[in-house]
């Protein structure tokens, strides 16, 4: 998922300047009409409302890469153990000495 941030960057380089502070202005608009109609407090419990569901989310995700990072490190577990068997094996196998060699349980 993009960060907004180099999202803002990367439309920012072809946009011209008129047309963020348009943006500003708007935006500046548009949050001085919603506090005149609800007042300073309402306007502050949307904000923190506003604040807490993106803070919630931020965690959530940050959660999902937390499991997907340890995921991903119990793999590289299982793969290095693999690895090392299967070097383990092919060294043991190299040793035509070693090759009725077995592990002393009689399979009759």
């Amino acid at each position: 998922m993009p960060n907004v941030l180099d999202l803002i960057a990367v439309v920012g380089s072809w946009l011209p300047l008129w047309v963020w502070i348009a943006l500003a202005a708007l935006v500046a608009g548009a949050i001085a009409k919603f506090v005149s109609v609800v007042g300073w407090r309402g306007a502050l419990a949307a904000a923190v409302a506003v604040l807490s569901i993106g803070a919630l989310g931020a965690a959530r995700r940050k959660g999902w890469e937390d499991r997907e990072k340890e995921g991903r490190s119990n793999v590289e577990k299982v793969l290095d153990q693999a690895r090392a068997a299967r070097d383990k094996s092919r060294v043991d196998n190299r040793d035509p000495d070693r090759l009725r060699d077995d592990d002393g349980y009689r399979r009759d």
